[in-house]
């Protein structure tokens, strides 16, 4: 069963960021994306602001991440830079709607 939370273990950020490097850095957008430079965006996010960081679980194993930052705008506070992102194996699921 897939849940949502934004209460997570730092370990939770590194199976997230491992899945994510994978992905991009083998995709047509030819990104270079490492564990480690993942994980510092992730973490960047979560730091920001921990309740706008939630990470989607199946099982009690991080399958995704959808995150933002809350900016301020001259007509009120906006979400801006959002990620979403799930593991290609949990894709076509409804993960991303259940975020």
């Amino acid at each position: 069963m897939v849940n949502v939370k934004n209460l997570m273990k730092e370990e939770d950020i590194d199976i997230i960021a491992e899945a994510y490097a994978d992905y991009y850095s083998n995709s047509v957008l030819e990104e270079k994306w490492t564990k480690e430079s993942a994980a510092k965006l992730f973490r960047y996010f979560y730091n920001h602001n921990k309740e706008l960081f939630l990470v989607a679980y199946d099982n009690d194993k991080p399958i995704g991440v959808i995150t933002s930052v809350l900016k301020p705008w001259w007509d009120g506070n906006h979400l801006e830079d959002g990620e979403i992102f799930v593991v290609p194996e949990c894709r076509q699921k409804g993960v991303g709607k259940f975020c």
